[in-house]
């Protein structure tokens, strides 16, 4: 299984433990693997959660613009960047204002890849 999920361990130990105890339990005292397998669940490695988030990448399309809106009758058209997961859209001047390494829509992970 290459997939990694989070899980309750402790939980999980607690359920094999408890199993261990009950007498003719298929996982009973008297075979050990309740012990084995609650030892395999205290040793197993964990990971960060921060892990399981992907990864995207900004973009900056030449033929993606945002107007806007100053006024009435002023306007102006900006360059937008795109997230390379979802498509969600940020205004080149909102993108240059702010540290943006999450993306607002998808949460993903985001790298630079504007060049800027």
């Amino acid at each position: 299984m290459t997939d990694k999920r989070p899980i309750d361990a402790n939980a999980l130990y607690e359920d094999v433990s408890r199993m261990g105890l009950t007498n003719g339990s298929a996982l009973g005292r008297h075979s050990g693997m309740a012990d084995a397998i609650a030892q395999m669940i205290q040793d197993a490695p964990t990971i960060d959660p921060e892990s399981l988030r992907g990864h995207a990448k900004w973009e900056k399309p030449e033929n993606l613009a945002f107007i806007i809106v100053d006024g009435p009758d002023d306007s102006h058209e900006e360059p937008a960047i795109r997230c390379s997961n979802c498509g969600g859209m940020i205004p080149e001047s909102d993108f240059d204002k702010w540290v943006w390494n999450y993306c607002p829509v998808c949460g993903f992970i985001m790298e630079d890849a504007t060049n800027e």
